[in-house]
């Protein structure tokens, strides 16, 4: 039997816009969740908000999600484990000049 417990995402910019929330909080498997389980669980909720997370298969380009501090990235970024503790945020990056 698997274990959950309470998981939350920090939401900014188009993220809390097209939610109208700042945070969510979902139940995930505590032993094995992962960002993309995180990310499935707020597409199933906000269905609009998947255009600014994925691009095809791989991760939008402006879209960066942080996680205590750092940038979720790399080959296999969707397979980052996560635990509850963790601060996880969703941003839109922006560029200026």
């Amino acid at each position: 039997m698997s274990v959950t417990a309470k998981f939350v995402a920090n939401l900014f910019g188009p993220f809390y816009s097209r939610t109208n929330s700042k945070s969510v909080e979902y139940q995930l498997a505590s032993e094995s969740a992962t960002i993309k389980d995180l990310i499935e669980k707020i597409i199933e909720q906000f269905p609009s908000i998947k255009e600014f997370i994925y691009d095809g298969e791989e991760l939008a380009e402006n879209t960066m999600i942080v996680m205590n501090g750092d940038i979720v990235g790399g080959e296999n970024w969707f397979e980052t484990k996560i635990t509850p503790e963790d601060r996880i945020s969703f941003f839109q990056g922006q560029h200026g000049g």
